[in-house]
């Protein structure tokens, strides 16, 4: 694909092998909770996701931001899942692939 890919809606990957462990892992809320936050993402355009993050309009939204760059993986982005749990995620042009959840919030950004 070629081209800006900001108004485009959100593709969710949650393929990663290391992830699946952790979705079994999670309770019953917790997959829901889930579940409908990447139906939400899935109607959302990178560009409305990046007005949402910290830098740009304060805590709100999904908070989508950088945390750390990865070698293997590329940038990796912390993402708000509900208030106290969120995931690690990276950006492949129009796809958000889920790398890791973390329900206890503050473990994302170690």
């Amino acid at each position: 694909m070629t081209g800006s890919t900001q108004t485009s809606h959100i593709k969710v990957d949650m393929s990663y092998w290391a992830l699946m462990k952790e979705i079994q892992g999670l309770t019953k809320d917790q997959l829901q909770e889930l579940t409908d936050s990447t139906v939400k993402l899935q109607k959302t355009t990178w560009r409305e996701l990046w007005e949402q993050s910290t830098k740009n309009k304060g805590k709100t939204g999904f908070n989508y931001e950088l945390i750390e760059e990865d070698p293997d993986l590329g940038k990796m982005h912390s993402i708000r899942i509900t208030k106290g749990f969120r995931a690690r995620v990276v950006r492949e042009n129009e796809w958000m692939r889920f790398i890791s959840l973390h329900p206890d919030h503050d473990s994302a950004y170690r």
